[in-house]
């Protein structure tokens, strides 16, 4: 096992970008005993299998079949045969359709905090938040989207011969659920998130590269929106017409297991750290927990949902308006991260260890 450990850190010290970040992440989680119990399982997969182990786990785990199971076994199928797309592929134009399904290469959804400068980064400041990354390292349901490749200024190699030095300029996270009221197989895509200013082009490559994958997997596409989208769109979303736990119809998103037990939610409604089992507004109770919630199907955002609902000629009344305080102190923490970097002070001081 010592050879097969320094064969392995031989090639991550010359492939990786910072391969430092593989030791630091269980050392940023060692006072939660789970949480680094899962870093270090992460860091023997990529050490010892050169990645076979950690797909093995992704998609073979128990804890990880609990959720894969529930899903359409076809989709699975194909989602799991998906390759990962590469800087060099994206630049060429040589990846075919690949291009545009992105990827769940270990070392770019190590990176993706990094790069964006968000609470994902490996740091001690992040120490709860990076919890959240596990999910989407050991878990088979979860792959990054990602466009806009550069090569950092330090850095000279040429990407055509690999990773290193290369890093994604902007980027969204998407995850196989299950869909609550329905039950269905659903492709939910995230916000994205980028390395410096929000770009607009570059949001819309990925919105694109969601709709091809979507296609490909042959499931539904859901995903938030800033406004209502045409009404072709919400037909086929086809969103609930009954109010349960919100003061609004809303679309749960669910991960019905997984290997970790922290999950991440992301967007601008109840956004933060959630532990599988919780008992919370959007969690079930068991393994089952909403990592997504849409009003409408179509906005993540309670306040603006309720502001397209008042224009039309509705309402939903105190509820609502309570929720929307609660919301407003984790929209404006999502909104504060997408543009400031995780390394400036003010930055790592961003209250995160609020709940929701």
């Amino acid at each position: 096992e010592e050879e097969r450990v320094e064969r392995g850190l031989s090639r991550v010290l010359w492939e990786w970008r910072q391969p430092s970040l593989l030791l630091q992440l269980p050392l940023v989680l060692a006072a939660d005993p789970e949480a680094y119990r899962l870093a270090i399982t992460f860091l023997r997969c990529i050490l010892l299998s050169d990645g076979e182990g950690l797909e093995k786990t992704r998609f073979q785990h128990p804890l990880n079949r609990e959720h894969l199971a529930q899903l359409d076994p076809q989709v699975v199928k194909r989602w799991e045969e998906l390759d990962n797309v590469t800087p060099a592929e994206f630049l060429d134009g040589d990846g075919g359709e690949n291009a545009r399904f992105g990827t769940r290469d270990a070392q770019a959804l190590l990176m993706m905090g990094e790069d964006a400068g968000t609470c994902m980064a490996i740091h001690p400041t992040n120490r709860r938040t990076v919890k959240g990354l596990l999910g989407y390292l050991l878990q088979g349901n979860a792959r990054m989207l990602c466009c806009a490749p550069s090569v950092s200024p330090h850095e000279s190699e040429d990407v055509r011969f690999g990773t290193r030095g290369v890093r994604w300029g902007s980027r969204a996270i998407a995850r196989l659920l299950l869909r609550r009221d329905t039950g269905e197989t659903i492709l939910f895509v995230d916000r994205p998130y980028h390395v410096s200013d929000r770009n607009a082009t570059a949001e819309a490559e990925l919105w694109g590269q969601a709709e091809a994958l979507a296609k490909h997997l042959q499931v539904k596409l859901l995903r938030p929106y800033d406004a209502a989208p045409p009404d072709a769109v919400l037909e086929n979303l086809r969103p609930p017409t009954t109010v349960d736990s919100y003061p609004f119809p809303a679309i749960e998103l669910l991960e019905a297991g997984g290997v970790s037990p922290f999950v991440w939610r992301d967007g601008r409604f109840h956004v933060g750290l959630l532990y599988r089992g919780e008992e919370a507004k959007t969690a079930l109770g068991g393994s089952r927990i909403a990592v997504g919630v849409l009003f409408g199907g179509w906005s993540d955002d309670l306040g603006a949902y309720q502001q397209h609902v008042t224009k039309s000629g509705g309402g939903g009344g105190q509820t609502a308006a309570d929720m929307s305080d609660v919301q407003a102190i984790g929209a404006a923490i999502a909104t504060h991260v997408r543009g400031t970097r995780t390394l400036e002070k003010k930055k790592k001081l961003m209250p995160w260890e609020l709940t929701f």
